[in-house]
């Protein structure tokens, strides 16, 4: 079963989020890639606040998690565009937020930008 269509969409992480999911695991899905985030198109979820808001203080981690069309499986999407991404995801506000997220769900999986492109 396939709700949200995702063997036609050719996203490693987001398919391996759903098939754990598939299988009981409660699992969160981040998009860090907050320069061309994606995640909330193959979700089909809203643009809003998402993980660079949480980052910066502007919104709460439970304020932006999402539920999906998989049971066990929610979304944090990028949220706003932000100046400088890579000192975001290297700041201690990144280390709190793993920290909530790794007590809350059983797995955590981040959806980041190319490895080679961009030192985030």
């Amino acid at each position: 079963d396939d709700p949200q269509g995702l063997a036609d969409i050719d996203t490693v992480t987001a398919n391996l989020a759903a098939c754990f999911a598939q299988s009981g695991v409660s699992v969160l899905l981040v998009d860090a890639d907050l320069r061309r985030p994606t995640a909330h198109r193959i979700f089909g979820a809203k643009v809003g606040p998402g993980l660079a808001d949480v980052l910066s203080g502007q919104a709460g981690f439970d304020e932006v998690v999402e539920r999906t069309g998989y049971e066990k499986l929610s979304l944090m999407t990028a949220g706003s565009a932000v100046a400088g991404p890579a000192e975001l995801l290297q700041s201690e506000a990144f280390d709190d937020f793993l920290a909530k997220a790794t007590a809350t769900f059983q797995l955590v999986l981040l959806d980041t930008g190319p490895i080679l492109s961009v030192s985030d």
